[in-house]
């Protein structure tokens, strides 16, 4: 049935229940026209079109971190324990928890592998190496009095350490130094809220 022909049924049968005179049938025609209109836009379907350089990738679990490794690679952590590595053409999955990953900073090496320092809920700071598209677990990081039972919620890799904000204060881990433990920053040990 032809739109026109539609309006005029319609337009015919509101006449004959409400007695409408020839102005009224043409405004209810202009009426139904534009609401009929705006349906049939509504329903349309966009496509939308990646702009140069845009990714679209999916997930079905929830994301709760995402870390930028340089220009075209970034790093996003989930809900569940996953981490991805992204790229422009490749996507990475690696299950290294079963707990939330609240960040990862990368660090690229010499011999095309990189160090990834990762925050876990729960597990603290741990240092894993991705060589030949495999991440390995290298070293966990504990803190006074909690061990590695603490949640690293920010990192910062700086030249010579990193910072890291955790669940029970600042601390670094010096890049030069033998140490396998984090250093507390803050509070610090005069401070009445400090721990240990």
């Amino acid at each position: 049935m032809k739109p026109l022909n539609l309006y005029t049924s319609i337009a015919r049968f509101v006449e004959q229940i409400s007695g409408a005179t020839k102005l009224k049938r043409r405004a209810i025609k202009v009426v139904l026209s534009f609401f009929l209109t705006i349906i049939f836009i509504a329903c349309n379907e966009q496509n939308h079109n990646l702009q140069l350089g845009e990714i679209e990738q999916s997930f079905d679990e929830q994301l709760v971190s995402i870390s930028q490794e340089n220009d075209s690679v970034s790093w996003i952590g989930s809900a569940e324990g996953d981490v991805w590595r992204i790229s422009t053409h490749t996507k990475q999955h690696f299950d290294i928890s079963d707990d939330r990953i609240y960040k990862v900073v990368v660090q690229p090496l010499p011999n095309n592998d990189t160090l990834c320092w990762i925050g876990i809920r729960n597990k603290g700071l741990q240092k894993w190496q991705l060589s030949q598209g495999k991440l390995h677990h290298i070293s966990s990081y504990p803190i006074p009095f909690k061990g590695v039972n603490y949640s690293v919620y920010d990192i910062i890799s700086t030249q010579n350490k990193l910072l890291v904000a955790t669940s029970n204060g600042l601390f670094c881990l010096p890049f030069n130094s033998e140490c396998n433990a984090l250093q507390r920053l803050y509070p610090t040990k005069t401070d009445p809220s400090c721990m240990g």
